[in-house]
């Protein structure tokens, strides 16, 4: 029994890194650097919101030039890595059967 659930947590921590590297690496976001849009990946626009944060005056919308908030990507990014998790935790426990 204890070796079925350590092979859960492996599948889910497998499955939960290979949804989270995906889409931090691969998924297009547009970035508003005050100018123009640009399209980056997701691990570039992290860095590029923290880049602006750091010298930001806190406004957030549409009106501010930033109409996504950032901590709702995040929120989304690791609920669909947490779902990954997920069928990894399960593809282990069918093949453990």
């Amino acid at each position: 029994m204890l070796a079925n659930s350590w092979r859960e947590w492996g599948g889910f921590a497998a499955g939960f890194l290979a949804v989270y590297l995906a889409i931090a690496l691969f998924w297009p976001m547009p970035f508003y650097d005050g100018q123009f849009v640009r399209r980056t990946v997701l691990w570039q626009y992290y860095l590029l919101e923290m880049q602006r944060l750091v010298g930001s005056s806190g406004s957030l919308g549409p009106g501010s030039g930033n109409p996504y908030f950032p901590g709702g990507i995040a929120v989304a990014h690791l609920l669909l890595a947490l779902l990954g998790g997920a069928v990894g935790a399960w593809i282990a426990r069918v093949q453990a059967s």
